[in-house]
């Protein structure tokens, strides 16, 4: 949370668009709350199986493959 935070305010590093995601064992609502309030762009309960967590991380590696933002642009 803490990194998330640093990048939440600092306006150099907001510009970058750097994907924040989370993984975790559990999630309480709270944690997701503050997650979300901090602009992160998912939160994810880890998989017990390591197939389903591959399908998890190859769902998310393609969606930003896809997704365009400002990095795309020369400076």
């Amino acid at each position: 949370m803490e990194l998330k935070k640093k990048i939440h305010t600092d306006a150099q590093l907001q510009i970058k668009c750097i994907p924040y995601l989370f993984f975790t064992t559990s999630a309480s609502k709270k944690a997701v709350i503050d997650a979300y309030s901090m602009s992160v762009q998912g939160f994810f309960i880890k998989e017990t199986s390591d197939k389903e967590l591959e399908k998890t991380i190859r769902t998310i590696v393609e969606y930003w493959k896809r997704c365009f933002s400002p990095n795309q642009y020369p400076l």
